[in-house]
């Protein structure tokens, strides 16, 4: 290989992007499956290659620790009509070939992670709110191992068009690799387990503020706080991690502007890879929030919010270098690249690619 063509290959990265395929109550989905993409490291620039098809919903992609493997949820919304695959990719073509499927046992898988070692799988089903744990080998996944239920954590509405019965969102384990967190909506509760010998045990649940509908999480980079973006109340609240798996929550701050009266759901929230920035997405205000994080005490200050180009952004991600940050903008059906000031934290438009009913951005 000549060194301008290697250049060039070196120059191009591959991005799977989830979406929608079925018309829901909150999405007309136009997705077909999963879009898979190059990214032109230098550019900025996004390049669809072709779409694996996926009958139902492949809203969140998962890329594996240690191998050329994609995970996907399929967000059935019905009983138990849950599923998560997987998949092997081709690493210079990008091309999908599906090796296994496991029902989740539940409905609306929304969110996957895995292990540090990269041995297991923890599944989050938003309808039935219950946390699902499976076993991987070589990309293949096994039947559920695990299944442990929020039913018991629900107590009452305060969003009773929303929060009406445990809504599991997401789980994600603790950079100790010794507790698992997961965010319930429909609890108001930030729920952690025990991590120990490829198993869960639950271990204690701290109560969010009424109504804020926890979301997603986000650690800092050395573990000692934790981060969650509050869907129902437009809110991240910084929690104190304790080495007992405890949390604390020492500020909760808004992701819109003071004053802003208008219609917002916050989705997804993640730090910048130097630690330094933490970004949080609002849907129907359509903004992306900046905030400085103060590296000693773990609090945040408000820099900026930024337009997200789009309407409805429900996920976005750097690219590994840190220097792009794509954004999935689900009712406009695009994917739109900001080129991020690693200074400031600051974002500047690139570019809008056309991209059907986004929900997911996954970098490999």
């Amino acid at each position: 290989m000549s060194a301008e063509k290697k250049q060039k290959c070196d120059d191009q990265q591959l991005v799977f992007i989830g979406g929608y395929t079925q018309k829901l109550f909150h999405v007309d989905g136009q997705g077909k499956g999963i879009t898979v993409c190059k990214f032109d490291k230098k550019k900025g620039e996004t390049t669809i290659m072709y779409t694996e098809p996926v009958d139902v919903n492949p809203s969140f992609l998962l890329k594996d620790r240690n191998g050329p493997y994609l995970y996907a949820t399929q967000e059935d919304m019905k009983a138990n009509g849950g599923r998560i695959s997987s998949y092997k990719i081709d690493e210079r073509t990008g091309k999908l070939d599906l090796l296994s499927v496991q029902k989740t046992n539940g409905a609306a898988p929304c969110y996957i992670s895995m292990d540090h070692k990269g041995e297991n799988l923890f599944v989050a089903n938003y309808m039935s709110g219950d946390i699902v744990k499976f076993k991987v080998t070589n990309g293949a996944i096994h039947p559920h191992s695990q299944l442990l239920s929020h039913s018991k954590l629900w107590k009452t509405a305060t969003d009773e068009g929303r929060q009406e019965s445990a809504h599991a969102h997401c789980a994600d384990l603790h950079p100790s690799n010794n507790y698992l967190y997961s965010c319930d909506l429909g609890a108001d509760a930030l729920v952690a387990y025990k991590w120990e010998n490829d198993k869960l045990t639950y271990s204690n649940s701290t109560p969010t503020k009424a109504g804020a509908g926890p979301r997603h999480v986000e650690f800092s980079r050395n573990g000692d706080y934790l981060y969650v973006s509050n869907e129902l109340n437009n809110t991240a609240s910084v929690f104190k991690v304790e080495a007992n798996g405890s949390v604390e929550n020492i500020q909760n701050i808004s992701l819109i502007e003071d004053g802003d009266k208008r219609f917002s759901n916050a989705s997804h929230i993640k730090l910048h890879p130097n630690g330094q920035f933490l970004y949080a997405a609002n849907r129907f205000t359509d903004t992306i929030a900046v905030f400085a994080v103060d590296a000693s005490t773990g609090q945040l200050s408000k820099k900026t919010i930024f337009s997200c180009g789009g309407k409805t952004p429900r996920h976005f991600s750097f690219d590994p270098s840190g220097k792009w940050l794509l954004v999935a903008n689900q009712d406009t059906s695009t994917l739109v690249t900001f080129e991020v000031n690693s200074a400031d934290g600051s974002l500047t438009y690139s570019n809008t690619q056309g991209m059907p009913s986004p929900t997911a951005v996954c970098f490999f």
